[in-house]
């Protein structure tokens, strides 16, 4: 954009922001459309990260500025300079604790069930946060929003709910900035956050549902055996894959050969019907038919399909039969009938999930549509189309909400009403349903309306965005509070799975900034955490010092979850808290840094104020700004809570224990590129003579006060909630138990076995003994805890030991192969760390197996640093 463009574009945004009409006044929306418009128009504003696949035109009639944008939004500021606090450093008197109450997630809210997403947090669950860490009029931000729901709860603070929070909650609307990659999830986003009134709702649906129905309905129309002749609407249809017999090459419809309808069974063995051979659906290779298809202008090969069964009604006055003569010329008129109406017929694009079908000839958005459906769902998508734009939208919404009922990838179920879906993947089942798309409309507009009535705020609270949160048009320190249910490395690929809807907004996800891992795409693990962090940076520069991040993360893969621990560290932010979600109990409980795998995790983080850090590196060198760094970390934790599942125990709070303290002390001074000041056998002894300790865990004076006051009320604090994955890990167990009280060997020597069950593959295994021997005193029989005369001694011959056998292990030549003591390797880093021989770590870095690198969040710290003291990153 040549300069002067751009300030011509500026100063007409200044206008519109300064002028003091309702912002949705049709000709101020006239006003914001136009000059969105001139933005678009020139090459370096569609050129921002994360900037979605389509025309100009399509992305002016999908968006509503200044509110919605289906591109970066630039009107984000005007609600920062109308609605915003500015942060002020000498007057700020901001305090909160992280958020350490359990939480039950209610699924069954209207507003939740309208629309299915590939992950959504219920809005109930996020109001907690934010009714806890802001107050009434404060701005949060979600940079991964889906489908708008910390929108949603923000507003929804407005309405006192005795679930969601006791009397020292303030209530009151809060304003929210949402922003995504796919254009789909900010459409929905928009639609949920600025709702329409019902009654126009309802218009517009009748509208629609009667033209549809005068266009297309006889698509669907049936004459079951059992009504004499009697023409009805069918509720839903089922059609089955066709296989080929290997032994005599005879067609096989699955649903005949292997699936009683009556029962539900579906058996894993059947017999050829032509030549009596058993088979198996894996022995089978699939039957193709090829037919010319218009849209891509050639002859396409699909997996062949026959229709099996037609279900009528509802229970308990449905009834179902073989499809009869009249429903197979419906379907030969529907093969002939034309397509007057416009549908997607982009390629299905490369990827990882999205290749899954390319072997069965579904290389098309159109092809996962059976003829009759894609024809109703462009008919009513034109429908929709015509109307205006608070119409229009509220009708794409409920089309787009019917996308898991109306392609081929439902799947019969005869358990569930006759069908299911799978959400995450573009899996096409053998047996599919293909419903009755007027009737599916019926029922999610009846969803619809529930979601409206229990969404009584109005639009102009939240403004929606499209595009990467790498790069926000947001002034610093501007945020109150963040919520982010950010991607989970490669478990759900969201630029794929929104591919078909998206085909229909005829705006797509731009690939090139998700955070993923993908091989199609050619990301790592490494390429994940390096766009997590610029994600995260930018949330860094955007919030208030000393406010909180929420993230909530999901996933299998422990290497995964250290990924995006690390990302977050890298970003500034310092953690306080991590939590699981027990999705048995529906509560979080809390847990240790490691062994995070196959849980659901809630992390709470916190922004540290700008004067810590200048004292910190005024002082650099010097003890004083270790012990600074603690306090003012320790006073950003929970003191404690009783946990609800462990007879009125007190849950442990693992930020609170001595190595866990001395891990982010080192995390802050090399991520800004310091010296560590202080050995850990020097800064155990400082803590315990600075700080007072209770059952293994570190406090201020006044927050021992507190927590020695909650410990009257109950037993001992828990350990079997720290899962014992590592040494270190181990060793923090040990810690508890013996902080607790002396234990001999032997009553030890069990409970260690059962808390060491999940132990890594790639960590070599320490015995108990060991590590008593190298980390504890012995007083007759019983082990304890040093106290702080033997406590240096013991810690500095350990990293005696620990450096020996780093130097054993690294001495020999070529790659170094698990399993492995990380706890050595570390001693080695820190060393080296200290001596700046940055050169010994990035040799003995690349000679690591990439996964236990990647996996581990401290030497990644000291590779990452020295690689870029070295001028290699």
């Amino acid at each position: 954009m040549r300069s002067s463009d751009l300030d011509s574009a500026e100063a007409q945004h200044s206008k519109l922001a300064a002028t003091g009409d309702d912002p949705r006044d049709e000709s101020r929306r006239a006003r914001y459309r136009l000059d969105l418009e001139a933005r678009l128009r020139h090459p370096g504003y569609t050129s921002s990260p994360g900037f979605p696949e389509g025309s100009i035109d399509d992305i002016l009639a999908l968006s509503d500025p200044p509110f919605f944008t289906a591109c970066p939004n630039p009107y984000l500021r005007e609600l920062i300079s109308r609605h915003g606090t500015p942060y002020d450093e000498l007057t700020d008197t901001y305090a909160r604790a992280p958020f350490s109450a359990d939480v039950t997630e209610g699924k069954h809210h209207a507003v939740y069930k309208s629309y299915s997403y590939h992950t959504k947090v219920p809005h109930q669950a996020i109001m907690r946060y934010i009714l806890h860490y802001t107050d009434p009029g404060d701005i949060v931000l979600d940079g991964f929003c889906g489908t708008g729901m910390t929108g949603v709860a923000a507003q929804m603070c407005a309405f006192p709910d005795a679930s969601c929070g006791g009397e020292a909650v303030r209530w009151g609307a809060r304003r929210a900035v949402l922003c995504d990659l796919s254009p789909l999830a900010t459409f929905v986003s928009y639609a949920y956050n600025a709702p329409l009134p019902v009654a126009r709702y309802e218009a517009a649906v009748a509208h629609l549902l009667s033209a549809a129905d005068q266009k297309v309905g006889w698509m669907y129309h049936t004459q079951p055996p059992k009504l004499g002749g009697h023409v009805v609407s069918a509720s839903y249809f089922v059609w089955s894959q066709v296989f080929l017999c290997p032994a005599c090459g005879c067609e096989l419809a699955f649903w005949d050969v292997a699936v009683s309808a009556e029962s539900g069974e579906v058996s894993s063995a059947f017999t050829c019907s032509g030549c009596g051979a058993q088979l198996t659906k894996a022995r089978c290779p699939e039957a193709f038919s090829t037919s010319y298809d218009h849209a891509v202008g050639g002859p396409v090969a699909m997996v062949k399909s026959v229709p099996v069964w037609v279900h009528q009604g509802r229970k308990p006055n449905n009834f179902h039969y073989a499809p009869t003569a009249y429903d197979l010329n419906v379907l030969r008129r529907v093969e002939q009938a034309d397509a007057p109406w416009w549908y997607p017929k982009d390629r299905v694009p490369p990827g990882d999930e999205s290749n899954r079908n390319e072997r069965i000839g579904l290389t098309h958005a159109h092809h996962f549509f059976t003829r009759r459906n894609l024809l109703a769902f462009s008919c009513c998508w034109e429908l929709a189309a015509e109307l205006p734009y608070d119409d229009r939208r509220f009708l794409l919404f409920t089309l787009l909400s019917t996308n898991r009922r109306v392609s081929v990838r439902t799947a019969w179920h005869p358990l569930r009403f006759g069908q299911a879906s799978m959400s995450g993947t573009l899996y096409v089942p053998s047996v599919s349903v293909e419903n009755n798309l007027l009737d599916l409309l019926r029922t999610k507009a009846r969803q619809v309306k529930g979601a409206l009535r229990a969404s009584p705020f109005s639009a102009g609270d939240v403004v929606v965005s499209t595009g990467s949160c790498a790069q926000l048009d947001l002034p610093d320190n501007c945020i109150d509070y963040i919520f982010i249910d950010p991607p989970f490395g490669q478990n759900l690929q969201y630029s794929e799975l929104n591919f078909l809807l998206e085909s229909w907004l005829r705006v797509r996800t731009s690939d090139r900034e998700e955070a993923v891992i993908n091989k199609t795409q050619g990301k790592s693990l490494g390429d994940y955490r390096n766009l997590m962090e610029r994600c995260l940076s930018e949330m860094y520069r955007v919030l208030k010092p000393g406010r909180w991040i929420t993230v909530e993360f999901h996933n299998s893969h422990n290497a995964v979850w250290h990924a995006l621990q690390e990302a977050i560290a890298r970003a500034g932010f310092i953690v306080a808290d991590v939590r699981v979600l027990d999705k048995k109990q529906m509560s979080f409980k809390q847990i240790t840094a490691s062994g995070a795998v196959k849980r659901d995790l809630v992390i709470s983080a916190y922004k540290p104020r700008p004067g810590l850090e200048r004292r910190i590196r005024a002082a650099a060198g010097s003890e004083l700004g270790v012990w600074e760094l603690v306090e003012s970390h320790l006073s950003a934790l929970p003191v404690g809570a009783l946990d609800s599942t462990s007879s009125g125990k007190v849950e442990v709070t693992a930020e609170r224990q001595d190595c866990l303290l001395y891990d982010r002390m080192v995390a802050f001074y090399v991520q800004r590129g310091l010296a560590v000041p202080l050995s850990a056998a020097t800064f155990y002894d400082g803590l315990r003579a600075r700080f007072p300790m209770r059952d293994g865990m570190c406090f201020l004076p006044e927050q021992a006060v507190r927590y020695d006051a909650l410990r009257l009320t109950c037993d001992a604090a828990r350990d079997d909630l720290l899962p014992v994955v590592d040494e270190q890990s181990a060793l923090r167990w040990l810690r508890l138990r013996l902080t607790a009280a002396p234990s001999t060997y032997r009553d030890l020597h069990a409970p260690f076995l059962r808390a060491c069950s999940g132990w890594r593959h790639d960590e070599g295994k320490r015995e108990l003994r060991e590590l008593l021997e190298e980390n504890f005193v012995c007083r007759g029989e019983e082990w304890t805890i040093p106290d702080p005369g033997q406590a240096r001694d013991v810690a500095a011959m350990r990293e005696r030991r620990l450096l020996r056998e780093f130097r054993e292990v690294t001495a020999k030549r070529g790659p170094i192969r698990g399993p492995l003591r990380r706890e050595a390797i570390r001693a080695g880093f820190r060393k080296a760390w200290a001596d700046a021989d940055y050169e010994t770590i990035i040799a003995v870095a690349d000679r690591l197996p990439a996964e236990l690198l990647m996996d581990d969040e401290s030497l990644m710290l000291y590779y990452d640093q020295a690689q870029s003291r070295t001028g290699r990153l």
